[in-house]
């Protein structure tokens, strides 16, 4: 059985752990950098475990008064397509909302087909592109 749960500070050696198993060195984030969206986000992140093991989690955070943005979110490669990810999307957006949030932003890299097609699949459209993202 899947537990969701708000993250703790104790989490970010285990959000490492899974956020480099699903992105390469150079875009997988560092432990500094997980402390810190912890620290500055811990309200707007969630984890997904199952049992003792982690399977997910997703980091939101308020840019404007009105403006939310997914910052990350991971699934293990072996978990997915099970609703994890939209279960963690769901309790972003919520927290977001909660937050005043009346629109969410988020980046992936075009070239990242499964990530595009789920991020459509929930309900977002291509805003805008970045340069050498």
């Amino acid at each position: 059985m899947i537990r969701y749960r708000s993250a703790l500070s104790s989490d970010a050696e285990e959000m490492v752990r899974l956020d480099r198993l699903c992105f390469p060195v150079g875009v997988a984030y560092s432990r500094r950098m997980f402390d810190q969206l912890l620290e500055w986000f811990g309200g707007l992140s969630f984890v997904a475990q199952q049992e003792d093991a982690f399977t997910g989690f997703a980091v939101g955070a308020m840019e404007t008064e009105r403006t939310g943005r997914i910052i990350t979110i991971d699934v293990d490669p072996s978990a997915r397509r099970k609703g994890i990810g939209s279960e963690l999307m769901r309790r972003v957006e919520k927290a977001l909302s909660d937050e005043g949030a009346t629109a969410v932003f988020l980046e992936v890299s075009e070239s990242n087909r499964g990530a595009v097609e789920f991020y459509q699949h929930l309900g977002y459209q291509m805003d805008a592109r970045v340069e050498d993202y």
